[in-house]
């Protein structure tokens, strides 16, 4: 099954679940799991997939841009998968608000949990060895790296400038 078909499939059961479903979080939530499952699934390193999901009647659009980083290998041996997930929603295109969030699966693909990172210029942008590097941008001059060969850390620092930065938690829900 070729992508386009693959991709269309999840669209129309978003649709399906939302309309048929009386948690619409939780359709959300599963929605969001299974197209992060599917760039997974394709395995390549720094490749942008986008996703477009409008509600049953139009009432927000969603728009996803799911970049694989890569994996990072722990001293235990564990395989740590990372996702930077960019997400765009409002009532329509012209009134979107992005938000980052970098999403870590497990070799067997089950989720471990994500970091809310801001904005959507605001997320890492790859793995160095066994680092998450988050570069410089427009408004922060300084470039962080975090380790994540000893354990996924509960909170990280990215530094901004030389007066300070942003923490951020690790959640699993």
């Amino acid at each position: 099954m070729n992508r386009k078909a693959l991709l269309f499939i999840i669209i129309v059961s978003y649709y399906f679940f939302m309309g048929c479903n009386s948690s619409a979080k939780k359709s959300k939530e599963e929605y969001d799991e299974r197209i992060e499952k599917l760039v997974l699934q394709e395995n390549k390193i720094g490749i942008d997939y986008t996703f477009k999901a409008r509600s049953p009647k139009n009432e927000s659009v969603d728009d996803y841009i799911i970049t694989y980083l890569g994996s990072i290998q722990t001293i235990n041996g564990d395989s740590l998968r990372f996702l930077k997930e960019i997400h765009f929603s409002g009532s329509s295109e012209l009134t979107q608000h992005g938000s980052c969030v970098v999403t870590i699966y497990n070799s067997n693909q089950e989720k471990l949990g994500f970091y809310y990172v801001g904005g959507a210029t605001d997320g890492p942008t790859r793995i160095e060895r066994d680092k998450l590097i988050f570069d410089s941008r427009e408004d922060c001059n300084l470039t962080t790296s975090i380790s994540f060969r000893d354990s996924i850390p509960n909170q990280i620092f990215v530094r901004c400038t030389e007066k300070g930065g942003d923490l951020f938690t690790f959640g699993n829900q």
